[in-house]
């Protein structure tokens, strides 16, 4: 009986594996390929309409007018939301709010020391244009063009009505992208470099680095 059950045991082996290899000459499966995905199935790209959230550091610089103390502010924190739309697979369009803080710098040197404020928040309602390309399946490397509309309180600049200065900016940021594997999550890191315009003759460079975290709806 056990010489009998060892034989039936092989015979279901063989069975098995002819019905399995004759299904298609040279033992293959319909559609199968000859060379498997070195990485496997690539997940599907998330694209179409997104927000994202950015919180990371901003300073800005006193390169251009009379310099009185530090002409690099203190790193602040950065904080921005936006809402994009993919416009084809390698270029984006969108709007983003982003809210930073220039601490330690003055602007506005008098004659009893700083006119102005050396510490205010920096306030930007931006619209941008980018391009990014595909160095892997899921990572992504380009640029971005930006501007919008600035506003700064208390006043950097001395004026006598004493309200926020208002102002425009524009600058370029380097951006990279990997598609996570969870479904429509993108990380991103962007670093920004600014100019900003206002009133009473005020202008610097801003600096913003931040990473990203991006849903698509």
């Amino acid at each position: 009986m056990r010489l009998l059950h060892i034989v039936v045991s092989i015979f279901a082996l063989v069975l098995v594996s002819t019905t399995a290899f004759a299904q298609v000459p040279g033992g293959e499966q319909p559609g199968d390929s000859s060379e498997p995905p070195p990485l496997g199935v690539l997940p599907p790209l998330s694209e179409g309409l997104y927000t994202d959230l950015s919180v990371g550091a901003f300073f800005t610089m006193n390169v251009l007018g009379e310099a009185v103390g530090r002409t690099v502010s203190n790193a602040q924190p950065y904080v921005g939301i936006g809402l994009g739309y993919d416009v084809t697979r390698n270029m984006v369009a969108g709007a983003s709010f982003g809210y930073g803080a220039s601490a330690g710098v003055c602007f506005d040197p008098g004659p009893m020391g700083c006119a102005g404020a050396r510490s205010f928040s920096v306030i930007m309602l931006n619209g941008y244009y980018g391009y990014l390309h595909d160095i892997l399946h899921q990572w992504y490397l380009g640029a971005k063009v930006m501007g919008g509309m600035t506003l700064m309180t208390p006043e950097p600049v001395y004026s006598e009505s004493g309200g926020p200065s208002i102002g425009f900016n524009g600058g370029l940021a380097l951006t990279t992208e990997y598609h996570t594997h969870l479904d429509r999550f993108v990380l991103g890191l962007d670093v920004a470099g600014l100019f900003v315009m206002g009133d009473q003759n005020l202008q610097f460079p801003g600096v913003a680095i931040y990473p990203r975290l991006k849903y698509v709806f």
